[in-house]
């Protein structure tokens, strides 16, 4: 899972597109408004407590 406040530039020569390229599970999640370290904000920012739940939930269906 890749992680960006809307702000960030993600190119097309980025890793991401490397890591698909290899097969890898990628998931891009844009959070358009927040600063660069959002998900720091927990408890006080909603946008910062949604992503943390996607983040589990994104661990769980792969880990178990």
């Amino acid at each position: 899972m890749v992680l960006v406040g809307g702000a960030v530039v993600v190119t097309g020569n980025s890793f991401l597109r490397r890591a698909l390229d290899h097969g890898v599970d990628v998931v891009l999640d844009v959070v358009a408004g927040v600063p660069h370290v959002f998900p720091t904000f927990h408890g006080s920012l909603t946008e910062a407590d949604e992503v943390l739940d996607r983040i589990a939930l994104f661990l769980r269906q792969r880990l178990g």
